[in-house]
């Protein structure tokens, strides 16, 4: 376990560990009840969302794409991470749509 300020981490390891001892306290059973609108009405109601202005994304994906997304680690040049990075907020959403661009483009092309 590693802490820095209030901010602890774990590896998967040591939190299947505590899951397994019965340490996780999170209601999972009403962490799934919650609907969207009580989402946003908690989000609103958090001291610590106060004062942030959600704008529509930086990046437009094509109507229907909800896929779900998965952890990976992956080795990225150090320039290309701090481009994206200084675009703003979104930047891996953004590298995820170039990339999704490319595997598109290149279907499409496999394709005809």
């Amino acid at each position: 376990m590693k802490t820095k300020e209030r901010i602890t981490k774990h590896s998967a390891e040591e939190i299947a560990d505590m899951a397994h001892r019965g340490e996780d306290k999170t209601d999972w059973e009403a962490f799934q009840a919650i609907t969207q609108d009580e989402l946003k009405t908690l989000i609103t109601n958090d001291p610590d969302e106060a004062g942030w202005e959600w704008g529509p994304p930086h990046t437009e994906f094509p109507a229907g794409i909800d896929v779900p997304k998965k952890q990976l680690t992956v080795r990225i040049d150090q320039d290309v991470i701090d481009w994206y990075k200084a675009q703003g907020k979104g930047y891996q959403t953004r590298m995820n749509a170039v990339l999704r661009r490319y595997m598109e483009h290149h279907q499409k092309r496999k394709a005809s």
